[in-house]
Protein backbone atom coordinates (compact mmCIF):
# COMPACT_ATOMS: atom_id res chain seq x y z
CA UNK A 1 0.00 0.00 0.00
CA UNK A 2 2.84 2.31 0.82
CA UNK A 3 4.48 2.03 -2.36
CA UNK A 4 1.38 2.61 -4.47
CA UNK A 5 0.39 5.88 -2.54
CA UNK A 6 4.00 6.88 -2.98
CA UNK A 7 4.74 7.31 1.09
CA UNK A 8 7.99 6.90 2.28
CA UNK A 9 10.96 5.59 0.38
CA UNK A 10 12.50 2.22 -0.49
CA UNK A 11 14.79 2.28 2.34
CA UNK A 12 12.15 3.16 4.61
CA UNK A 13 9.39 0.79 3.87
CA UNK A 14 10.46 -2.58 5.96
CA UNK A 15 11.37 -0.07 8.94
CA UNK A 16 7.49 1.36 8.96
CA UNK A 17 6.73 -2.44 8.97
CA UNK A 18 8.52 -3.16 11.97
CA UNK A 19 7.03 -0.58 13.60
CA UNK A 20 3.76 -0.88 13.40
CA UNK A 21 4.03 -4.06 14.18
CA UNK A 22 6.07 -3.00 17.41
CA UNK A 23 3.60 -0.78 18.39
CA UNK A 24 0.68 -3.43 17.70
CA UNK A 25 -0.75 -1.70 14.95
CA UNK A 26 -1.13 -4.96 13.24
CA UNK A 27 -0.12 -8.16 13.86
CA UNK A 28 0.91 -11.16 11.59
CA UNK A 29 -1.18 -13.79 10.67
CA UNK A 30 0.31 -17.14 9.04
CA UNK A 31 3.75 -15.66 9.33
CA UNK A 32 3.15 -13.55 6.05
CA UNK A 33 0.16 -11.71 5.97
CA UNK A 34 -0.59 -8.22 7.98
CA UNK A 35 -3.91 -7.94 9.59
CA UNK A 36 -5.17 -4.69 11.55
CA UNK A 37 -4.89 -4.88 15.20
CA UNK A 38 -7.02 -3.88 17.91
CA UNK A 39 -4.94 -0.48 18.71
CA UNK A 40 -4.55 0.06 14.98
CA UNK A 41 -8.39 0.08 14.40
CA UNK A 42 -9.17 1.93 17.50
CA UNK A 43 -6.77 4.59 15.74
CA UNK A 44 -8.79 4.78 12.52
CA UNK A 45 -11.87 4.18 14.29
CA UNK A 46 -10.92 7.58 16.70
CA UNK A 47 -9.35 9.69 13.18
CA UNK A 48 -12.47 8.96 11.21
CA UNK A 49 -14.74 10.03 14.23
CA UNK A 50 -12.53 13.47 15.12
CA UNK A 51 -13.35 13.73 11.32
CA UNK A 52 -9.48 13.23 11.00
CA UNK A 53 -8.55 11.31 7.50
CA UNK A 54 -4.54 10.74 9.00
CA UNK A 55 -6.01 6.89 8.50
CA UNK A 56 -6.02 7.55 4.52
CA UNK A 57 -3.41 6.64 2.57
CA UNK A 58 -4.01 9.41 -0.18
CA UNK A 59 -4.15 11.92 2.50
CA UNK A 60 -0.41 10.95 3.64
CA UNK A 61 0.64 10.71 -0.14
CA UNK A 62 -0.79 14.13 -0.87
CA UNK A 63 1.07 15.44 2.48
CA UNK A 64 4.53 14.03 1.89
CA UNK A 65 4.26 15.05 -1.91
CA UNK A 66 3.85 18.81 -0.77
CA UNK A 67 6.69 18.28 1.89
CA UNK A 68 8.83 17.57 -1.34
CA UNK A 69 8.52 20.92 -3.08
Amino acid sequence: MMERHGIGTDATHADHIETIKQRLYVGMEQAKFLVPGQLGMGLVDGYDTMGLEMSKPNLRAELEADLKL
